[in-house]
């Protein structure tokens, strides 16, 4: 029988393809065949704002950030290993905290990667921080979200540090603190026994010769929300 073929893979880019056609036999039939192209287009996350930049109702006293909660949904036919979140629009006042790096046209992006993947149909919630630097409201930013490969675990090189202190508010979200210095760089790292390895949350806090404030709330700083035996610890760069 005619065999179908291409140089696309299942891990090949976007982009178009050739397809060729052989083989194939009949007595009764003279074969002839012509090329195609297949197309592998970027398959779509869907991401929705659960609650938007609004004022001073999204500022987190505790931290002084304003918060920024989506929801992405993996709404392709593939398993997805990581993500990223790319904010643009912001003002040079405002800067997304918890950015993981920053892209080629100068936005930040925020990347998350899954620990136990994100099959077709499921979703995460994840929490975006923002710094004004004079505290005042901003108008919304633009989100955009991108499928990526997971990337590889923050490793930091630095000093083990105790925590100043933690504790829980009120409206029940866990925190931590502690004294910065300028010019240092802090990983906080957590685990939820002492038996477990440790784990880095993916982005470093700077420090800013002021105490710092630092909200647990899942992802994407941290696999999971906290539980009541989380253990944390601070590397200093």
């Amino acid at each position: 029988p005619p065999v179908a073929s291409t140089t696309a893979t299942t891990n090949s880019p976007v982009g178009a393809y050739p397809i060729t056609v052989s083989g194939g036999a009949d007595n009764n039939y003279a074969f002839s065949y012509q090329s195609g192209t297949l197309n592998v287009g970027t398959p779509t996350l869907t991401l929705e704002i659960l609650r938007q930049i609004d004022g001073y109702t999204t500022f987190n006293p505790q931290t002084s950030l304003f918060e920024q909660t989506v929801r992405v949904s993996n709404s392709t036919s593939l398993t997805i290993t990581g993500l990223r979140i790319v904010v643009s629009g912001l003002t040079n006042t405002v800067t997304l905290y918890n950015a993981t790096g920053t892209n080629a046209q100068g936005n930040p992006y925020l990347d998350y990667s899954s620990p136990t993947n994100l099959p077709p149909g499921a979703s995460v919630t994840l929490l975006l921080e923002y710094f004004s630097v004079n505290r005042q409201p901003f108008a919304p930013p633009t989100l955009s979200v991108e499928i990526i490969s997971a990337q590889p675990p923050v490793d930091p090189s630095g000093t083990p540090t105790a925590i100043g202190r933690s504790f829980m508010s009120s409206n029940g979200r866990f925190y931590i603190e502690w004294a910065s210095l300028v010019g240092k760089t802090y990983h906080v790292q957590y685990r939820d026994s002492a038996t477990d390895p440790w784990r880095t949350a993916p982005a470093a806090v700077a420090g800013t010769g002021y105490r710092i404030v630092w909200v647990d709330d899942g992802p994407p700083k941290t696999d999971a929300p906290t539980t009541n035996m989380r253990l944390y610890q601070l590397i200093v760069e």
